[in-house]
């Protein structure tokens, strides 16, 4: 939880970094992105990377850079792009979920930012809410300000709504369990001394890490493929 918090905080408060064309990348910035992007949580440095990583012909880094940044600014049309043109690149179909129209139209008020603007408006809106209840508390004048009573009530409730919503679209985000495939690999039944091979991976395949036992990860990829893998093969987002 304490953890959690941290992450959190360091995001609402990352630093804004420009979307760069591709043609300007050179090694020493990359080394510059990669030693801030874990720290900072800007989609801008994932997109970046995983543009760079896309001109190089390393799918998996591609793919595990540009889905952090669509997960961080998911609303981002640039980023989408990349994003879809790199999975294109495997033979697997892709598996994406849209909502529905009327799920958009209701989520809307809460998803039109990224989580840290949605946060950050929460707050401001709480925080004003309370300060007019509080004024209202030590002043009186409940029955004679209904205006303002009623304005601050709705600006206290509404700010917690915003920010719950910013903790919900978080927990989904910064999901511990989301990885990416770095390495061509196969999975294996098991982690025994003869297990029998499932499947062979490519570089770039999503996937969720269901349990952890020393140097192997049990995963089930995007397409229903479960098995066992080395973890050096594997990336998890966050």
């Amino acid at each position: 939880m304490r953890m959690n918090l941290i992450v959190f905080t360091i995001f609402l408060f990352s630093t804004v970094y420009p979307l760069e064309n591709k043609s300007l990348f050179d090694s020493e910035k990359v080394k510059e992105y990669e030693k801030i992007s874990m720290s900072n949580l800007n989609p801008a440095i994932f997109y970046n990377l995983g543009l760079y990583y896309s001109i190089n012909t390393n799918v998996g880094k591609a793919i595990l850079n540009l889905k952090r940044a669509y997960y961080l600014s998911p609303y981002d049309r640039e980023i989408k792009l990349a994003f879809e043109n790199e999975r294109k690149k495997l033979d697997y179909p892709l598996f994406t979920f849209q909502p529905s129209l009327l799920e958009e139209i209701f989520a809307f008020p809460f998803n039109f930012a990224g989580i840290n603007v949605i946060a950050l408006i929460g707050i401001v809106l709480l925080s004003t809410g309370s300060l007019g209840i509080t004024l209202l508390y030590f002043y009186g004048g409940y029955n004679r300000k209904k205006t303002f009573t009623i304005l601050s009530i709705i600006l206290f409730f509404t700010g917690i709504i915003y920010v719950a919503s910013a903790v919900v679209r978080y927990n989904i985000t910064f999901d511990k369990r989301e990885a990416v495939i770095i390495n061509q690999s196969e999975i294996y039944d098991s982690i025994s001394e003869n297990p029998i091979q499932i499947a062979s991976l490519p570089a770039g395949m999503e996937c969720k890490i269901i349990k952890e036992e020393g140097e192997y990860f049990l995963i089930l990829t995007v397409n229903g493929k479960e098995g066992w893998l080395k973890t050096n093969n594997v990336e998890r987002l966050w």
